[in-house]
């Protein structure tokens, strides 16, 4: 079972824990923790499970800086798959991955969700990572769901969010071959909402998976490559085009043309420009 697990505990500092079990070992996640204001530093972790899992199942959590951290096999560093209670404030730098199942991993499904908001990734490095971003609200069935075109259901108590994602300075290296570049799936009742990728280096054998995604933010640093030759955002491997996403991706639109007119119609409150501009 897990290593060291915590429930409902505030003002934690864990440094230097060393965790190393076999692969194949079941639920033998290497820290848990649950509640508010923790320091996890200079861990080397792996396991059969998670590698860190944040449970924001009974108790609300926040306040989780994570650094320095080295993560072997395992299913990655985690928050869920209960967050009931909520999670409020992660910050993770300064961490390696190795052979890990996932890199950044948020699971929940529509009965065991909560809010989750204001992570920030930052200075990572994953070698051999099967999904190095996973944000996912069907965890119960499965790491890629088997269509995004299940009905929308009332949004309730339990309902998955996760938003307001910051991901910077990640490098993605020598995926396996059944890899994603990233997966944001969200529900379509409750898309995932702003995430951030500022110079983000990412490979998979297939490409960037979003469906229902709303402001998802690729800036022009970030780099995504499909080394099995299809399309960089897909909505699963068969699939080349995102579904219910809404996504951009920063690019030179060239400079603008001469400006034309512009007129504001008083009586419907229209304003018309009327202009050219290359590649506009």
């Amino acid at each position: 079972m897990f290593h060291l697990a915590f429930s409902s505990t505030n003002n934690v500092t864990i440094n230097g824990i060393t965790v190393n079990t076999s692969n194949s070992s079941p639920n033998t996640d290497g820290i848990d923790p649950a509640g508010m204001h923790y320091l996890i530093e200079n861990c080397n972790i792996s396991t059969g499970d998670d590698n860190i899992a944040i449970k924001p199942q009974d108790s609300a959590c926040g306040d989780f800086p994570i650094t320095g951290c080295t993560f072997g096999y395992g299913h990655g560093l985690s928050v869920g798959g209960e967050t009931n209670d909520g999670l409020n404030g992660l910050t993770v730098t300064n961490c390696t991955f190795t052979n890990t199942t996932s890199g950044i991993r948020l699971k929940a499904e529509r009965t065991m969700g909560g809010l989750v908001e204001n992570l920030s990734y930052s200075n990572l490095t994953m070698n051999d990572v099967e999904y190095p971003i996973n944000i996912n609200s069907y965890y119960n069935i499965g790491t890629i769901p088997s269509t995004p075109t299940d009905p929308a259901e009332p949004i309730t108590s339990t309902t998955p969010i996760w938003e307001n994602i910051s991901l910077t300075n990640i490098t993605v290296t020598n995926p396996p071959s059944d890899s994603y570049a990233g997966v944001i799936w969200g529900l379509p009742e409750e898309p995932v909402m702003n995430v951030t990728l500022t110079n983000v280096q990412t490979t998979g054998h297939y490409g960037f998976d979003l469906d229902h995604v709303r402001g998802i933010h690729f800036d022009g640093q970030t780099t995504i490559t499909a080394t099995g030759g299809g399309a960089k955002f897909i909505s699963d491997s068969s699939v080349s085009t995102p579904y219910d996403a809404v996504y951009w991706v920063d690019q030179d639109v060239n400079a603008p043309a001469v400006a034309g007119n512009a007129a504001f119609d008083l009586t419907s409150h229209n304003f018309t420009v009327n202009g050219t501009g290359a590649s506009i």
